[in-house]
């Protein structure tokens, strides 16, 4: 996403500034604690932002790259994102 328009307004000038999106943030948070890691994600919880998030684009990220191959536990980052219980664990 091109975010420079918000480092103007604070002030900030430079050409260009691009950052993740909600989504593509949350699906690095998953594939590093939960496939790299396998433990649990911290400080952040699917309620704490399911307002501003788009799940369902993660969730199909997720599906293909389970489909083809690249991801063990996509079960559970699928878990992560469907869970409504606080504190969802990765597999052991």
């Amino acid at each position: 996403m091109n975010v420079t328009e918000y480092f103007a307004l604070a002030g900030i000038k430079t050409d260009l500034v691009l950052c993740a999106s909600y989504e593509r943030a949350i699906f690095d948070l998953l594939y590093r604690h939960i496939e790299k890691d396998n433990e649990m994600v911290p400080n952040v919880q699917p309620s704490d932002i399911n307002d501003i998030v788009n799940f369902e684009r993660i969730l199909t990220w997720v599906l293909e790259l389970e489909r083809s191959g690249q991801v063990k536990r996509a079960e559970a980052m699928r878990g992560w994102l469907t869970s409504a219980e606080p504190w969802v664990t990765a597999e052991r």
